[in-house]
């Protein structure tokens, strides 16, 4: 239905441009930008993937409470939730690439059959410079800069001062569409938090509900060990 409704709205737009052959370049800037949207959400329809997760592990000699607490939400409570929680198809490359041909080769293939690329920032993301990845590659470069795909990025901490804090937001400049997150740590991690209000808003749109909302909102924790039961 929302692929039907996008294509009528597209051929009104294309029968504007047509019956008018003799527009300026205005004009016929202002009909393409309000295709551009269009295009994009038809494109979306055909992704295989809700959401690209990237993601680099802390080094043992880095490990903390704190970094503890970061990996585990990136690599468990973060997905689990997404996917088992609330029914997202998610793109994790330690689980689902499978090696087609080089590596950011095959990442830029995978974000690209992705609605949404979620970036976990961690002071060791930063500092590793897990994002380079994002600016090497011309294929994911391409997608940041234009819009074709929605950037969700999620701050783990206080990156100031952190070496490469700069790099990173000169490339949150880069993205035209970028929406930044904060995890706060275990509070946030409660299913009614406002972490996930907003990480759900700025995920695809999906018409089922939520698989658990008969339970009250407890820690995800409690929920996860539900969950693998």
């Amino acid at each position: 239905m929302c692929v039907c409704r996008c294509l009528l709205s597209a051929r009104k737009s294309l029968e504007q441009l047509t019956v008018a052959p003799r527009c300026g370049v205005i004009e016929f800037y202002t009909i393409f930008l309000r295709l551009l949207p269009l295009m994009v959400s038809l494109l979306a329809e055909n992704k295989d993937y809700d959401a690209y997760l990237s993601y680099t592990k802390v080094d043992p000699d880095q490990w903390s409470q704190e970094t503890r607490e970061e990996e585990r939400f990136a690599l468990e409570i973060l997905p689990d939730v997404l996917e088992k929680h609330y029914g997202y198809k998610l793109f994790i490359p330690d689980r689902d690439l499978i090696p087609t041909g080089t590596y950011i080769e095959d990442v830029a293939r995978c974000v690209d059959q992705s609605k949404r690329l979620i970036i976990v920032m961690t002071p060791s993301y930063v500092v590793r410079r897990g994002w380079s990845i994002f600016e090497l590659e011309t294929r994911l470069r391409n997608m940041l800069v234009t819009g074709e795909i929605k950037v969700i990025l999620i701050e783990c901490a206080e990156l100031r001062g952190i070496m490469n804090y700069q790099e990173v937001e000169a490339l949150k400049h880069t993205i035209k569409t970028l929406t930044v997150i904060k995890w706060q740590g275990p509070k946030s991690n409660k299913l009614n938090s406002k972490f996930w209000k907003q990480l759900q808003y700025e995920m695809p749109f999906r018409r089922t509900e939520p698989m658990l909302t008969h339970e009250p909102a407890l820690d995800v924790s409690k929920r996860l060990q539900n969950l693998r039961c």
